[in-house]
């Protein structure tokens, strides 16, 4: 039952829009002027790309005592599409990789 909460807080998480962009930018102003990359949708996701969470994952994902248990599937599909969107990010950026090793 707790398995299913904490995935759903990350979940959450990670599709939280930071911004809506809507790629009109009349309206938005802050002290530095325009700022385009303030206009485009965000989600807090990135925050989680750190050495602690693939080391929490990578654990998830290998445990072969919770694959077959349906307690833990929310945990098991969090984790695993988790780790593709990272992949994915990391093929257009691969600085992530280094980011995700030294971030806090």
């Amino acid at each position: 039952h707790v398995n299913r909460h904490i995935a759903a807080y990350f979940i959450r998480l990670c599709k939280f829009k930071i911004n809506k962009g809507d790629g009109d930018m009349d309206g938005f102003d802050d002290a530095l002027g325009k700022n385009e990359l303030a206009t485009k949708t965000s989600t807090f996701e990135p925050m989680l790309y750190n050495i602690g969470m693939f080391t929490v994952m990578e654990k998830i994902l290998n445990d072969t005592t919770i694959r077959d248990n349906e307690d833990f599937s929310s945990l098991l599909i969090f984790s695993s599409s988790f780790m593709k969107r990272f992949a994915r990010a990391a093929e257009m950026n691969p600085m992530l990789y280094v980011e995700a090793m030294f971030k806090h």
